[in-house]
């Protein structure tokens, strides 16, 4: 079956990152999950979305944003961030902070799903409109 896209996942919590991951990986996504920034940064060279919860250890998601926005530039990989959150009345300012968006809804595997389809359609006609992207 071929992937409907590759997404990245940072969260602190493991059994967020097992039931996301489960539900996206039967939806025909190719998903890549991680506790630590530390750890993304490794696995975001190559994926087209990373998720991001807000509240990571030590660093907040903005900060585990850029860090992960330079590893992405460096790969030459033009991946796209969004907040994984349950706060969507902050939506504008996280997008002010430098996210493409965000998913509301932290725990609603089904309206990520449906976030996450509008999302590759949006990756999808950008890499249309420039054929020189990855």
């Amino acid at each position: 079956m071929v992937s409907k896209g590759k997404i990245l996942l940072l969260d602190d919590s493991q059994p967020i990152l097992d039931v996301v991951r489960e539900h996206l990986d039967k939806a025909g996504y190719d998903i890549v999950c991680a506790l630590t920034t530390h750890k993304a940064c490794d696995y975001v060279r190559d994926r087209q979305v990373a998720i991001i919860d807000y509240h990571m250890p030590g660093l907040t998601g903005t900060e585990a944003m850029r860090m992960l926005r330079l590893a992405s530039a460096a790969a030459n990989n033009p991946c796209r961030f969004y907040l994984y959150t349950t706060d969507p009345s902050k939506s504008a300012e996280y997008v002010a902070e430098g996210f493409d968006g965000v998913y509301t809804m932290k725990g609603n595997v089904a309206a990520l799903e449906r976030q996450i389809e509008a999302t590759m359609r949006v990756v999808r006609l950008t890499k249309a409109a420039r054929p020189g992207l990855r």
